[in-house]
């Protein structure tokens, strides 16, 4: 899964954006640039670094880098790895969270390696509050949260409710890549998402997950979400924690690990 590469300016501008209770001058290129990436990054500025992503292509990035880029840097590694091997390590951590496999990973050019993969995993039952598109969404059934990309396998419809007696609300092409909110529970429908708004349900089947997607792949939105087409509805979901151990052989051979706790709910994954 290809993953945004943060640069330093992009880090100053995240610090600002964010009103976050650092000092600029922290956020400067400096020798502790490494903490920043993932000291400041990773804890309070996830959300947003999504946030600077609108809809369309940008999508399922916004729905996933919230936690997907720093909040998977241990602060540990934060100091030992550099910038490419920190992205590398975010990217692996990711793919083990969101889709719950093994991921590794190496660097020729530094000599470090590395693998990521859940250690625990533990599933809760709530309430929850999700936004959805009134307009289109009938009916908002229990959902287990998913946000994850996945492909369509052929043209499909877009249903304003878990079955085929729901009126078709738009559709989907075969190759194209979409974010999955959440799975109906005790049911074979996805509830997809349209810049991290609910805006239908597809059959199951007819998408698989997109565990290579890129930004290119991802299908285009009709458009920008108003807020006029917004509705926050109060919906039975349940949530998936994972804890991900995180190891790094560095240069030099020596071996080291390090846990992260990432939670699945409606803003997608976050760090705990």
């Amino acid at each position: 899964m290809t993953i945004l590469r943060l640069d330093h300016r992009k880090i100053l501008r995240v610090c600002i954006a964010g009103s976050l209770v650092v000092s600029v001058a922290s956020c400067q290129t400096t020798k502790e640039d490494s903490k920043v990436l993932g000291a400041i990054v990773g804890g309070v500025a996830g959300t947003v670094i999504g946030s600077q992503f609108g809809s369309g292509k940008g999508q399922i990035f916004a729905a996933l880098i919230g936690t997907a880029v720093g909040a998977f840097i241990g602060s540990k590694f934060a100091e030992l790895l550099g910038e490419q091997d920190q992205t590398s390590l975010a990217n692996s951590t990711q793919q083990s969270a969101v889709f719950g496999t093994r991921r590794a990973w190496r660097n020729p050019d530094t000599g470090v390696s590395g693998s990521t993969e859940v250690k625990n995993e533990t599933k809760t039952r709530k309430n929850s509050q999700i936004k959805v598109l009134k307009d289109r969404v009938e009916e908002t059934p229990p959902i287990e949260f998913v946000n994850a990309p996945y492909r369509v396998q052929k043209n499909s419809n877009v249903r304003g409710g878990p079955g085929t007696d729901y009126k078709v609300v738009d559709s989907v092409k075969a190759g194209k890549t979409v974010v999955v909110l959440g799975k109906v529970i005790d049911a074979d429908w996805y509830l997809v998402s349209q810049g991290g708004v609910g805006s239908g349900y597809v059959y199951a089947p007819l998408l698989t997950e997109a565990v290579d997607v890129t930004p290119d792949d991802v299908e285009q939105d009709s458009g920008p979400v108003s807020p006029n087409d917004v509705v926050e509805v109060t919906v039975a979901s349940g949530q998936t924690c994972r804890i991900v151990t995180q190891r790094v052989v560095l240069a030099d051979g020596k071996e080291e690990t390090d846990d992260v706790t990432v939670c699945n709910g409606p803003q997608g994954w976050q760090l705990v």
